[in-house]
């Protein structure tokens, strides 16, 4: 049987200000330098150099972060607590719910007017912690792990 999904998110939105920054300087600087020619107008092709700087730049600096941002989910079911990252090569890491220990909510103030944190997941049996990175609603979303935690162990009879 499939796990029923409970809770699907990814990280909050904010993380995409500095790939949208990087952008709108990346374009504003090509504008700029294309137009400024000054003493380099002898250099061929200088536009054109210029953008394709400019494009590399946006490649490194803004698509390939929200790439990433796009491609990272964590999953809260009715039987475990998944996250999955990378672009090109995955990762996830799975953890059942019979395991979770505890978990813990770190926020600083500019994570508090998002309401957004980071849920640390600390699991029995190893010394092993997993990160939730920069979740939106984080307090309702720790509240949802502990819930189905404590419904997960009282129905297995592991309490």
């Amino acid at each position: 049987m499939k796990p029923m999904t409970i809770f699907k998110t990814r990280a909050h939105w904010r993380t995409l200000a500095p790939p949208v920054l990087v952008t709108v300087v990346l374009v504003a600087l090509g504008f700029v330098l294309s137009m400024e020619r000054l003493s380099l107008d002898s250099v061929p092709h200088y536009s054109k150099i210029i953008w394709g700087l400019v494009v590399v730049g946006w490649v490194l600096g803004a698509f390939i972060p929200f790439l990433k941002w796009l491609m990272s989910t964590d999953t809260l079911t009715d039987t475990q607590l998944r996250s999955d990252e990378g672009v090109i090569s995955r990762h996830s890491t799975t953890i059942p719910l019979g395991r979770v220990a505890a978990t813990n909510v770190e926020r600083s103030v500019v994570d508090r007017f998002f309401k957004s944190g980071t849920i640390q997941v600390q699991t029995a049996g190893s010394d092993s912690t997993v990160e939730l990175w920069r979740v939106p609603n984080v307090m309702r979303l720790e509240a949802l792990i502990n819930e189905q935690v404590k419904r997960f162990k009282t129905t297995s009879g592991d309490d």
